[in-house]
């Protein structure tokens, strides 16, 4: 007779090796073999800078209850209202989608997946924000022209008070004539150095050394005096003494922050590349490096 193999059976455990080898295999089914998110110094600061300043136009519409979008192929693109609040949503849900980022680099968990998730809820919910605005702009246009219903957290009559500030003007105020003069010298200096390359054909491709005189002798001389002229304008209170109407008033000052919010963001990306530039210049390898590797991360 053939022995019963049953009671050779004796209980075990599970083999630690054993179980380890299938969660790895696990785990190169699902995603491969699993690497933690990583983003460069530079990619970090870079993102960190894009959301402060985001954030910052998000609020431009829940403050004024109103939007501008500057940078389009038809001209800027004027939101108010609700769908001022609703392009609002939109443009802080992506904010939202770069502080993922950051913090999905410094949580060295193994829950890519849950990030990846959360990233692409906000994804729908700014796009679905933006389509909603897109809508409740024209129906209003068409519905009732002219007619904007108020939503913004700051009344009309409260705009002076929130704005001015009496540091800014006592300081641009006697040199309130020279930013004018130093604008048109600025843009002439502009047209005139962009004409030169493109006379030499270095707009298409121009070298490394060439595309950095351009940005600090040509374009950082620009922004700082359209920066200043903003300034004082906003904070004099000479945007709000140039129209009678309240919702015109709320558009233009909208419009002069966020123009400002701009200007602040292009300063984050110029600080960004200064400090890349000087640690290449420094020798600091490790450091230099992260900053190169910041087109790679966005990419």
């Amino acid at each position: 007779m053939r022995a019963n193999p049953n009671r050779a059976f004796a209980l075990t455990q599970p083999n630690e090796d054993d179980q380890r080898r299938l969660k790895e295999q696990k785990r190169w089914h699902r995603l491969g073999r699993y690497v933690p998110n990583s983003l460069s110094a530079g990619t970090r600061i870079l993102y960190g800078g894009v959301v402060l300043t985001w954030a910052a136009w998000s609020g431009i519409g829940v403050l004024f209850g109103h939007m501008w979008v500057l940078i389009t192929s038809g001209g800027p693109i004027h939101f108010s209202g609700i769908a001022a609040v609703l392009f609002s949503i939109a443009v802080l849900a992506i904010a939202a989608v770069l502080v993922a980022h950051i913090v999905d680099h410094y949580d060295r968990r193994d829950n890519e997946e849950s990030y990846a998730v959360v990233r692409r809820n906000l994804w729908w919910v700014a796009g679905g924000a933006f389509v909603l605005a897109w809508v409740t702009g024209c129906t209003s246009s068409v519905i009732a022209p002219g007619r904007v219903t108020f939503v913004g957290l700051i009344r009309t009559e409260d705009l002076a008070g929130f704005l001015e500030s009496a540091a800014v003007t006592q300081t641009l105020r006697p040199i309130e004539g020279s930013m004018v003069r130093w604008l048109w010298m600025s843009v002439a200096w502009f047209v005139g150095v962009s004409l030169v390359l493109r006379a030499f054909k270095f707009r298409e491709n121009p070298p490394p050394a060439v595309a950095v005189l351009y940005c600090y002798l040509v374009l950082l001389p620009l922004l700082a005096t359209i920066t200043l002229l903003l300034m004082w304008h906003v904070a004099s209170g000479e945007l709000l003494a140039d129209t009678d109407s309240s919702e015109l008033r709320r558009a233009t000052v909208a419009w002069a922050s966020t123009l400002l919010v701009a200007c602040a963001g292009l300063w984050w990306l110029v600080i960004v590349a200064t400090i890349g530039l000087v640690l290449k210049a420094a020798g600091v390898r490790a450091f230099a490096a992260s900053f190169d590797a910041v087109g790679e991360d966005v990419a």
